[in-house]
C-alpha cells in the first residue's frame, strides 16, 4: 500500500533516492518533501527500498543514454 504511494511520489518528484558509487556500499538513502511521504518512507520495508532504488538506477541510465 505504501509503496504505491512512494512510487506515485517518486514520479512526481516528491521523492529522491541516493544511492552508492559502485563498490561502496549498498545503502539506499531515501528523502521526500512533506511529512506524509517522509513518514512513508520510513515504513518502507529493504525490499521495497531496493525497488525504489531499481527505479532511480533505471531513470539514471536513461538519462544518460539520452545525453550521449
Amino acid at each position: 500500500m505504501l509503496f504505491n504511494y512512494i512510487e506515485k511520489q517518486w514520479k512526481a518528484g516528491n521523492v529522491r533516492a541516493g544511492l552508492p558509487a559502485v563498490g561502496h556500499g549498498d545503502t539506499i538513502y531515501l528523502e521526500g518533501k512533506g511529512l506524509f511521504v517522509t513518514l512513508a518512507l520510513l515504513f518502507l520495508s529493504d525490499f521495497e527500498r531496493t525497488k525504489i532504488s531499481a527505479l532511480s538506477k533505471a531513470e539514471a541510465i536513461e538519462k544518460v543514454r539520452l545525453n550521449t
